[in-house]
């Protein structure tokens, strides 16, 4: 297992941390509240061999250890899950499912899956989804803007959902031919649309049930 490094502060010193065999991929609370996502150089082995790869996403040599959520970020993810889940048909749907790509095994905060093409309930890494839906945060919204709309582009991605808990919009995009086109845009102007998931059914979003907060 490789020693981490404390990067949260650009000037705080370096703080090592061997972690002990059975890590549970958190950080010690002795050296303080992780204030953005960890990256600890990881080999892809190193990496499928932890026994806790819940929101610990591996790109091109490097964890990332994501932060915990606030309850914006949670009320959206349940309500979104909740509605994706009564929905659809023929579907799984997760949380702390892996898409694997060229470079990088990402864990999205909704992934939805064709059931009739996966039909390995203990499978947890995939090629590709359904849909994808990341729920912007401080401390991940560049990556969920940048690499990951190109990552799962090229993974064939049938649906990018990217849910702005503080902006409070739903911007749903749709991959044509490894590009993203925007779909439909769930906001306080626009508070009522409807997805369609090829073959799986409609998904009505409606503002006032995703946005309670």
């Amino acid at each position: 297992m490789p020693t981490l490094l404390d990067v949260r502060e650009p000037d705080v010193q370096d703080t090592e941390f061997t972690p002990p065999e059975s890590w549970d991929c958190k950080w010690p609370d002795h050296l303080g509240p992780l204030k953005q996502p960890l990256y600890v150089p990881m080999s892809l082995d190193e990496y499928l061999a932890l026994e806790c790869r819940t929101k610990v996403e591996w790109v091109d040599g490097t964890a990332i250890i994501g932060m915990a959520p606030n309850l914006r970020h949670e009320e959206s993810s349940s309500a979104l899950h909740y509605l994706l889940r009564r929905s659809l048909n023929n579907i799984w749907i997760g949380n702390a499912l892996h898409i694997r790509n060229v470079k990088s095994y990402r864990q999205p905060d909704i992934t939805v899956i064709d059931r009739k093409s996966n039909t390995d309930v203990t499978e947890e890494l995939f090629d590709t989804a359904l849909v994808l839906v990341e729920i912007l945060s401080p401390s991940t919204k560049h990556t969920d803007l940048h690499e990951k709309v190109r990552e799962y582009a090229a993974a064939g991605v049938g649906q990018y959902w990217i849910v702005d808990p503080v902006a409070k919009t739903i911007v749903v995009n749709e991959n044509v031919a490894g590009s993203w086109q925007v779909l439909e845009t769930l906001s306080s102007t626009n508070p009522s649309v409807t997805v369609e998931v090829p073959g799986h059914g409609t998904v009505p979003l409606l503002y006032s049930d995703i946005f309670q907060y």
